[in-house]
């Protein structure tokens, strides 16, 4: 329904572009700041994390903003810094994508998830159409090298992660840090107090598994729902009542036999999802679900339509917020009306993006005719 130009010429964003292109070591340096002490302080406090409930609650909504920064607010940034990247310089960075790599491992850790994948190949594709579009040739030594750091950070949080969810989080509370001197001696710490020594090749293989078999969410919510008795527009109605609260979800509660009936929810809140097909197929009628898919479709288009204007043509930024839209379908069920908030958040970015620029061009202007008026 969409497609982008051929080629991408003009330049976009020049207010951003200019001020990356004259302080870009401090804004490197200063968003490697950010996201290391966002994963820190977020892995540290528990503020929010994959399926478990929160240890720190903070004043201000600052919780819904560690939120939106950890999925997909930092991912975002790495989009806007490759992207300025190759819209400069017309080439490839090492340094950039080892940047956005390190981000994408250092969040995940901290959420205590093992999809490290998900925004990073988001990222990656972008990558990878940005430069057909800019016609920046790449040569096999940069993706060689590049996929090689993936796979190997990739790995590296799987198993950290694997691990680390098993670990009492007062354990954290313990550590004392006053006494670090070096990297070396915080690696020790943490090896000492998280027993990372004791991680076993099984239950690496474990962690694996459970990643690649059974997180694909699809069909069997589709067998599920459509071999459901009671369907109907009752039970399309009750499911968009849902709330969200720490407790077992409509879906786990209801429609299937669900694997999380014995977890304590006071720590941890698991949640099997069917998917946006099977959700609009709870009233039972073919024709409502194609129309549902069509309008989702639409929705989709739309949104990545407003993405590229109001992202000044970011095809990297693009990509990342279409996975976001399509990760958010695909693993559609829970608290389903509370979709407006996720939806919201992204356009947030793209407004924070927009009007920054447009306030760093006002500025420019301000400066330039300042210093006009200097000069004469």
């Amino acid at each position: 329904m969409f497609t982008y130009p051929v080629k991408l010429t003009e330049l976009a964003q020049e207010g951003l572009i200019k001020a990356y292109q004259n302080h870009r070591r401090g804004v490197l340096f200063g968003f490697a700041i950010l996201f290391v002490t966002v994963a820190v302080t977020n892995f540290y406090f528990g503020i929010y994390q994959r399926g478990s409930i929160p240890r720190t609650v903070l004043p201000y909504g600052l919780g819904a903003t560690y939120s939106w920064l950890l999925l997909f607010g930092l991912a975002s940034i790495s989009a806007l810094i490759l992207h300025f990247e190759f819209t400069l310089n017309r080439k490839t960075s090492y340094p950039v994508v080892i940047i956005s790599l390190l981000e994408g491992f250092l969040t995940n850790v901290s959420l205590l998830s093992r999809g490290m994948i998900i925004n990073v190949s988001a990222l990656g594709y972008g990558v990878i159409r940005s430069l057909k579009f800019y016609s920046i040739k790449s040569n096999y030594r940069f993706w060689a090298v590049s996929f090689l750091i993936f796979i190997i950070v990739f790995g590296i949080s799987v198993v950290l992660v694997q691990h680390l969810r098993f670990i009492d989080p007062r354990a954290l509370e313990s550590i004392d840090f006053s006494d670090l001197r070096s990297p070396a001696d915080l690696w020790r710490l943490l090896v000492s107090k998280l027993h990372l020594n004791d991680m076993k090749i099984v239950t690496i293989g474990r962690g694996a598994q459970v990643l690649v078999i059974d997180r694909w969410v699809g069909i069997e919510g589709v067998m599920a729902v459509s071999s459901y008795p009671k369907q109907g527009w009752d039970l399309w109605s009750e499911a968009w009542k849902e709330t969200h609260s720490h407790k077992m979800s409509f879906y786990d509660a209801n429609l299937i036999t669900s694997p999380y009936r014995d977890i304590d929810m006071t720590k941890h809140h698991y949640i099997s999802l069917p998917g946006i097909l099977a959700f609009c197929f709870y009233p039972g009628s073919f024709p409502f679900l194609f129309m549902c898919m069509f309008v989702l479709g639409a929705v989709a288009a739309a949104i990545e339509i407003s993405v590229f204007k109001l992202g000044g043509a970011n095809i990297i930024l693009c990509a990342l917020l279409a996975q976001v839209v399509a990760y958010r379908y695909a693993h559609f069920g829970y608290a389903p009306s509370r979709s407006y908030m996720l939806f919201g958040s992204l356009y947030l970015t793209l407004f924070i993006f927009y009007f920054s620029n447009e306030f760093l061009l006002d500025w420019n202007k301000r400066k330039e005719a300042q210093i006009r008026g200097v000069s004469t």
